[in-house]
């Protein structure tokens, strides 16, 4: 009875400390521990530590991990708790609040700015935490002065991890000659990603001689790489020098080291082509990762091709080519390879591929291999899951016996290759996960059998191919699948009502320009797993239905280029975190603001080319409204531009072209810091423009076809990114300033059509970028500068179109791919790249060129350019050097007062295609050598003083009329009707040269004479005539003739007596 009594009373007592522990949770010590790690983290703070309050169970509290079983903290995680500070609000660390966590395991304390620690209290106080683990202290600013305390550091004998990357550590130097056994020679992981070490620093990791896996990319590693820095890590399994600049690896002959290596990361490295040829000598290589290292040529036959254990092996976006070597299938045990985006040629069916049996992942995509179109080279890989063969040279074969392939794939990706259907072999596959056949040439209707056939496809793209009908969706649901696409096709008809049911956890539905029609269903407001739906460039009609407002996890809708009409369905605002929202080109309308300011998420807003109106009125409060792009352009909107705008810091791109604004320029919009594009052109805007626009990141500018006046003093100086300036079509006046001459970026200057007067600026000749410039319909005078000579007009990468992208989902997991491998899938897969095209910025442009004014834009910009100076009042003749514009397209010097010949060096100009000399003083003959300029399509020289034949017609002279030529009489031969061998008189010349002069100008002289001369009786005759009718005014006639004859005495009198 007494041992039952016993018994009972321990497991009371036991049920006691366990409902004690329950309820109280952690120790008080280490929750008043907490506390006071959490009051001494200076601010500003982010929210993260809301949870951190005195009385709860702080195991439960964010970034806390307990021991289950004795409740201690085991793991204490304190990531970026800091939020965004400045340089001057950095953190130093007391290293003595981390004691009371006696079982403590991990420590993180990444991103918190921490410059060091405090006197006295650094890292060595971690010493007694004898449990530590792993230590975190990446993305700080700490630099060598926590050497210090590393090597006092002598406790930690379990600490096998330790992460300074992203600080500016520059060596170990100083824990040489430490005569102490370091706790850190236990390290195995040790990660210095960012820093600033250089190669003679190297040798200062001797003492880390535990390491497995080291980090050292993207630091200051140059040149070539001495082995023996490394000697003492015989036991280095990973080594990470990528995004340095390595070119090779001295290696003795007798040396060890690297004897365990497996794993060597160089991508990004400026590696010599002979490093292939000495990698051999680390035969225990697995992993070996030279993408965008610079290689070029042929690959070697010997040294890499000894790696006999590898496994992985990446050699993409290099310049490689030729075919690969017969050595390569040497690499037997080889499960993963990537050659992709080189230059490679030959068969891939008698390529050393065929012979890899091994290869679980394959990508050859970006190349010039000739693929046959059965595939059937890999029909015996059982091992293969990844296929990759983008973009390379289709090959047809004759009719053979169709093989069933022994490979099960999970990825396949066969985009640009002009298939006409999709590969026999998929009939075959049963585990597929994502399928890309998007930009072929494939026909017939929707393969929905690709579903039925693989019950667990997640991503299907067949965008971009010529796949007709209606969307036949399967019969079965398909609860995998998270990705369709199904953009620029030939489908037709309604979408199916039943989406919802077929596809119910679809996330991204994308299909963009198709010929689909009616309403969009109801149904797909069901969907709700909805984040990206874009049905553009459709026949969509009526109105958005109310219920899309349901799908709460939407973020992108793109509905643009429909016939969408009625308003935007204020549940739509108000029931979806919209990120994206692309209405622009239907025929909505009604006022749009204040509703959108309840889009809190929202980035990017495009309702331009529909028939919106109202006012944009003023809010007093609009701090939750920071989108990246709005574009309102081409509606019906009205009144002054809201000074709310001025408060987007985030704002990258505003167009508003194409409406009825009116006003000035709120000075607000100087504060855009983040504006790259402004376009207000095609408004009533008036005034002068703010002389505080100089942001650093505008780069295209756009105020054309506006009423704004006064000189354009500072405003753009100090845009040193600008590449577009158009103020065409204003009021502008003054002279033409010189600092346009300091933009080092300006491409485009347009300044058409307004009243600047004055020379042009020789400094415009420092334009190094320029490639399009017009100055024309202006009051310009002087001469042409000689120096335009130096603009280069060269083919230039500019931001014409620019884009954000933003990861969209997540790849589909593999399980049995390596994390590098895994990481490939994801970014060779257009979809989890998902918004593109919603926050495209595309520049635009107006230039007239072979005599009409077209609007050029997007990469088209890249190869067009001018120079248009016609209708001023330009003099002198045409500098010899303009014709070494070799590069030019367009020039426009008509309607001056240019005298002199056309210079011969104009037959340089072999790029040239619309050249207008018209209505100048030229003479002299036209220079024959003008027809080799074989681009020429528009030619005028119409209204000068030029004389003798006109070129041969032949190459593109041959297609130029007597248009090009008429108002010269002294010209002759084809196409003009003068005979060049009738010789006139004198008397004949000088009238048809006074002829030509009088056509030439805007003013008949001889009509001017006599217009003078009857102009000059009547006003005499008339004054004449009322003096002699009122004789008050004749009194006052003679009395203003008797002072001005005084005062002019007086005058001659004082300055000439």
């Amino acid at each position: 009875m007494e041992k039952k009594w016993v018994g009972a009373i321990v497991m009371l007592v036991l049920v006691s400390g366990w409902f004690c522990s329950s309820c109280c949770g952690c120790f008080k010590e280490e929750r008043i521990a907490l506390l006071n790690l959490k009051h001494s983290i200076p601010p500003p703070t982010r929210n993260v530590l809301a949870t951190w309050r005195g009385h709860r169970d702080c195991c439960k509290w964010v970034g806390i991990e307990c021991n289950v079983t004795t409740k201690r903290v085991i793991q204490l995680s304190l990531n970026y708790t800091r939020g965004c500070v400045s340089d001057s609000e950095g953190w130093y660390l007391n290293s003595s609040l981390f004691l009371p966590f006696e079982e403590l395991k991990s420590l993180f304390l990444w991103g918190n700015r921490i410059l060091g620690f405090m006197e006295n209290e650094g890292l060595e106080k971690l010493s007694t935490l004898s449990n530590l683990e792993v230590l975190d202290l990446s993305d700080n600013q700490l630099n060598n002065s926590i050497l210090s305390s590393l090597a006092k550091l002598v406790g930690l004998n379990k600490l096998k991890e330790l992460d300074l990357s992203n600080n500016n550590v520059e060596s170990f130097v100083a824990l040489k000659g430490i005569k102490t056994p370091l706790s850190l020679s236990n390290l195995e992981v040790l990660v210095l990603y960012n820093n600033s070490f250089s190669n003679a620093t190297l040798s200062s990791l001797r003492e880390f001689s535990s390491l497995r896996s080291l980090d050292l990319s993207r630091n200051k590693l140059k040149g070539i790489i001495n082995i023996k820095e490394l000697v003492a890590l015989n036991n280095l399994k990973e080594l990470d020098l990528s995004y340095n600049e390595v070119e090779s690896f001295v290696t003795p002959k007798d040396s060890h080291t690297f004897k365990e290596l497996e794993e060597l990361l160089l991508d990004r490295s400026s590696l010599h082509n002979n490093f292939l040829q000495s990698i051999g000598m680390i035969s225990s290589l697995k992993v070996l990762s030279m993408s965008y290292c610079e290689l070029n040529g042929t690959l070697p036959k010997q040294g890499w091709c000894e790696l006999k254990n590898l496994k992985e092996l990446d050699l993409s976006i290099n310049n490689l080519q030729g075919m690969l070597p017969s050595c390569l299938e040497n690499l037997s045990y080889l499960q993963m390879l990537d050659v992709s985006s080189n230059h490679f040629t030959g068969n891939i069916a008698t390529s050393p591929l065929s012979n890899l049996k091994s290869l679980e992942c394959l990508s050859f995509s970006s190349n010039n291999f000739q693929v046959p179109v059965s595939f059937r080279m890999f029909a015996n890989h059982s091992r293969l899951k990844v296929l990759i063969g983008d973009d390379n040279n289709l090959m047809s074969e004759p009719l053979l016996q169709t093989l069933t392939p022994k490979f099960q794939l999970i990825f396949l990706s066969l985009s640009y290759l002009a298939l006409k259907e999709p590969p026999s072999f998929l009939h075959h596959q049963n585990v597929l996960r994502v399928v890309d056949l998007s930009h072929n040439n494939i026909t017939g209707g929707f393969p929905s059998w690709l579903f039925m056939n693989n019950t667990g496809l997640e991503v299907l793209d067949l965008g971009y191919n010529s796949i007709l009908g209606p969307l036949q969706l399967p019969s079965q649901p398909h609860f995998n699948i998270t990705i369709l696409d199904v953009t620029r096709n030939g489908l037709l008809g309604k979408i199916p009502t039943n989406m919802s049911l077929v596809f119910p956890h679809l996330t991204d539905l994308i299909m963009s320009k198709n010929s689909f029609q009616d309403q969009i269903p109801v149904a797909l407001g069901d969907m709700k797993s909805f984040v990206s739906l874009r049905l553009s460039n459709n026949h969509f009609s009526r109105s958005i239905p109310n219920s899309l407002g349901r799908l709460s996890s939407l973020t992108s809708l793109d509905l643009s280029n429909n016939q969408l009409s009625g308003g935007i369905p204020e549940l739509l605002v108000l029931g979806c975190p919209l990120r994206f929202l692309i209405l622009s080109g239907n025929n909505l309308q009604g006022q749009i603001f204040p509703l959108l300011f309840k889009l809190r998420y929202l980035l990017v807003l495009r309702l331009g080319g529909d028939n919106f109106a109202g006012e944009m009125l003023e809010f007093s409060s609009v701090n939750s409204f920071s989108p990246w792009i709005i574009d309102l352009s081409n509606n019906q909107i009205s009144g002054k531009l809201p000074r709310w705008m001025g408060n987007m810091s985030s704002l990258y791109g505003l167009f508003l072209f194409k409406n009825h604004f009116e006003g000035s320029i709120p000075v607000e919009f100087c504060s855009l810091d983040s504006l790259v594009v402004l376009d207000l052109s095609d408004n009533y805007l008036s005034s002068s423009i703010p002389e505080c626009f100089n942001s650093i990141t505008i780069t295209h500018v756009h105020l054309s076809n506006n009423r704004f006046i006064g000189p354009l003093t500072k405003a753009f100086s100090g845009c040193s990114f600008l590449e577009t300036l158009d103020l065409t079509r204003n009021n502008l006046t003054s002279i033409i300033l010189g600092w346009i001459g300091s933009l080092p970026s300006l491409s485009i200057l347009l300044l058409k059509a307004n009243h600047f007067e004055g020379e042009i600026p020789v400094q415009q000749c420092q334009l190094n970028r320029l490639k399009m410039m017009d100055l024309s319909q202006n009051n310009l005078f002087g001469s042409i500068p000689f120096c335009l000579s130096n603009l280069t007009f060269e083919v230039l990468v500019s931001s014409n179109q620019t884009s954000y992208w933003m990861i969209g989902g997540e790849a589909a997991v593999m399980n049995s791919l390596s994390n590098i491998w895994k990481k490939k899938v994801t970014e060779n897969f257009d979809y989890f790249v998902a918004y593109g095209n919603e926050i495209e910025v595309e520049n635009w442009v107006e230039f007239t060129t072979k005599s009409m004014s077209y609007v050029y834009n997007g990469s088209v910009l890249r190869y067009v350019s001018g120079i248009d100076l016609s209708c001023n009042h330009l003099t002198g003749r045409i500098p010899l050097e303009i014709g070494y514009l070799n590069e030019i397209h367009v020039l426009n010097l008509s309607h001056n007062r240019l005298i002199g010949s056309i210079p011969s060096t104009f037959s340089n100009l072999k790029q040239i295609e619309s050249l207008d000399l018209s209505y100048n003083n030229l003479n002299g003959r036209i220079p024959p050598q003008l027809t080799e300029l074989n681009t020429l399509a528009v030619f005028s020289v119409a209204y000068n003083n030029l004389s003798g034949p006109t070129p041969n017609q032949k190459a593109q002279f041959g297609t130029f009329d007597e248009s090009s030529y008429e108002g010269n009489p002294l010209l002759c031969g084809a196409p003009l009707q003068i005979n060049c061998t009738k010789i006139e008189s004198p008397l004949v010349l000088t009238k048809v040269f006074n002829y030509n002069r009088k056509n030439n100008g805007l003013i008949d002289m001889h009509v001017s004479y006599w217009s003078f001369v009857v102009t000059y009786v009547v006003v005499v005759m008339a004054i004449a005539a009322v003096l002699h009718i009122n004789p008050y005014w004749r009194r006052a006639w003679l009395y203003f003739i008797e002072v001005c004859i005084t005062s002019c005495y007086y005058f001659v009198l004082d300055n000439f007596c």
